[in-house]
């Protein structure tokens, strides 16, 4: 985790360095352990430091390479970074470092841009290629880390988070129109390249992008595409899924500093931190892995601890369980809004934010999470609709019966609950309506109206076909979210997240499996249930409900009714957006949506944390 900003200025004019400081220093948190410039007429890169692997100073950035032509400013973990400087080093390069950032500098000048196809981790970086006099710019398969840009005629600007970008006090603050449409009618956030932030983008997943004769263009170097698979049996699919898992929390485990594990008591986290015990045997570690868990006294229906303990009792951790409370999110509000730089769905985020402050507290600096294993796997129960729509298409219709019978027997959905989410997911228009039918009690009546028509939201369009639509929750919708999260709360407190649900071997394999053996006797993510014999406790491995970090929501905004009703009761920043006095009704009835109520009042805490 680091923090990367640069200026190129297409106008010739030399780089102020002062401006590249600014913009680093805002950002600081990201990388607090050392920071780094380089200005070079009317190029300016800057740097701050997380340091993960090969701590003493040979890690400094911004980095070059011998013959001082190719500068780099680096976010983020090549794991694979010690099978490919073997590589190079045969080629005959040779290495001042052992860091991962000086095996990128050297592998894309032996390979140029197809270097980014055998790096294994997540990345944003940027090189300024002297000789060629050219920015190449690239972000990692799945945007695990960020990379916001800035462009007129005059200048490049990019940088780890947006805030950095708006220190350019010439960059005009104006918000983005359409994604608020989005945002608060049909909760989507990061289903474009673009952000709230008019005339500020993000580059997307699997793409680079090259700055050169004053002209940007961007490139897909990774597509997520069917790939036939040829095994023979069930058991060589378990076989192969297990190999990669574990191979993939190998490689996330090499660090130079202290790691720890989210555990949620849920499937993913839990078979993250059994495998990583299992490992840590194997090469004779003693010492127990730090877990850290979000959980309440009072609140059973979210509370995860009786399935952590499972995992205490079978293999023994260090258990941190941490109180997210109202009181305390009250303080941290503001606090949680800047660093998440934009209206974000749901409170549940506070969760991690309070996880990711303990592991500071705790002298953590890497943080494995499970992140990516319900869209990988298809652990969410929607995917039961589509995936029984796939067998109706099919015409197997003794196999969708059998399966709709399990599926109610084996999740947490009773029949009334599985024919609402199968009416409202398998029919596009009715759930169009009834999200417009939603935010109409608190948007302003003419935003809506000039918006309505003209906005074709993603939502509104999702495929029938299962493996589209998860294609689309990994590359567009629900899985760049959760990163974006992920990412800005743990950097909020110098941390390094990592996620091996989503090493890219994992990623294709799982999304080219048969789909029956996605879902399977009603069993949503199968393989890994099957995979995960003897390693987890049989009452995680099939474990019906499913939580994750959460908050009580409904509950937290009902105790702080009097300061949201304090809010709206005067002129609000978001008042082209929202109708403030039919959110006022809401409150003071008790007769309110949360996720609605939420999203309205994260957007004018935005607009005025933000300026707006």
């Amino acid at each position: 985790m680091c923090g990367i900003a640069g200026i190129i200025n297409l106008d010739q004019k030399p780089v102020d360095e002062k401006k590249v400081e600014k913009m680093i220093k805002i950002i600081k948190y990201r990388g607090p352990d050392d920071e780094g410039y380089y200005i070079n007429g009317s190029v300016g890169l800057g740097h701050c430091r997380l340091s993960i692997i090969d701590l003493s100073k040979a890690g400094h950035q911004p980095m070059t390479n011998v013959s001082r032509d190719l500068w780099m400013v680096y976010n983020g973990e090549i794991y694979n970074y010690l099978e490919l400087r073997e590589k190079l080093k045969k080629i005959g390069y040779q290495f001042k470092s052992n860091t991962d950032t000086e095996v990128i500098i050297y592998a894309y000048k032996e390979w140029g841009e197809k270097c980014l196809e055998k790096f294994n981790g997540m990345w944003a970086f940027a090189i300024w290629d002297d000789k060629k006099q050219r920015l190449f710019c690239a972000r990692d398969r799945f945007g695990i880390k960020p990379f916001y840009y800035y462009l007129d005629d005059k200048k490049f600007i990019f940088a780890s988070e947006i805030k950095a970008i708006l220190e350019n006090n010439d960059i005009k603050r104006l918000p983005n129109d359409r994604l608020i449409y989005d945002y608060l009618v049909y909760d989507q956030e990061e289903h474009t390249d673009k952000t709230f932030f008019k005339g500020i983008f993000k580059l997307p997943p699997g793409r680079y992008l090259l700055i050169k004769n004053k002209k940007l263009e961007i490139k897909t170097w990774w597509q997520l595409n069917p790939k036939p698979l040829k095994l023979k049996k069930e058991t060589d699919y378990q076989e192969k899924f297990h190999r990669l898992l574990n191979d993939s929390i190998k490689l996330r485990l090499r660090s130079d500093v202290p790691i720890g594990t989210c555990l949620s008591g849920g499937l993913d986290s839990s078979s993250i931190v059994c495998i990583v015990n299992k490992l840590m045997k194997q090469d004779g570690e003693t010492n127990k892995k730090t877990t850290f868990t979000s959980c309440y006294n009072n609140q059973p229906a979210i509370d995860e601890r009786e399935y952590v303990e499972e995992i205490v009792k079978k293999i023994g951790v260090k258990k941190n369980y941490i109180f997210p409370a109202i009181e305390d999110l009250q303080k941290n509000l503001n606090r949680l809004v800047w660093h998440q730089e934009e209206p974000f769905s749901s409170l549940s985020i506070y969760a991690q934010w309070a996880v990711m402050e303990r592991g500071k507290e705790k002298k953590v600096k890497v943080i494995l999470d499970g992140q990516g294993g319900d869209e990988v796997l298809l652990g969410y129960e929607r995917y039961y609709v589509y995936f029984l729509l796939r067998l109706i298409k099919e015409f197997r219709f003794i196999r969708m019966i059998k399966e709709a019978n399990q599926i109610i027997k084996n999740s947490k959905l009773n029949f009334f609950q599985f024919f609402k989410y199968f009416l409202y997911f398998s029919a596009p228009k009715i759930r169009s309506i009834y999200l417009n039918k939603r935010a109409k009690k608190i948007l302003n009546k003419n935003f809506l109206k000039s918006k309505k028509e003209k906005t074709s939201s993603i939502h509104s369009k999702r495929p029938t076909d299962l493996q589209l639509l998860q294609k689309l929750e990994i590359t567009r919708l629900n899985l760049p979210n959760l990163l974006k999260y992920e990412d800005k709360n743990s950097s909020a407190f110098s941390i390094e997240a990592r996620t091996p649900f989503l090493d890219y071997r994992l990623v294709e394999f799982a999304f080219n499996l048969p789909y029956d053996l996605k879902i399977k006797n009603g069993w949503s993510k199968y393989l890994l249930r099957k995979s995960m014999k003897n390693i987890l406790p049989e009452k995680i491995r099939w474990r019906k409900n499913k939580i994750g970090f959460e908050v009580p929501q409904k509950a937290w905004l009902t105790t702080i009714k009097t300061e949201i009703k304090k809010i709206f009761s005067q002129e609000i920043h978001a008042s082209k957006y929202l109708n403030r006095y039919q959110i006022l009704k809401c409150v003071e009835n008790n007769n309110f949506d949360d996720r609605i109520l939420w999203r309205a009042l994260n957007l004018e805490l935005w607009m005025r944390i933000f300026k707006l």
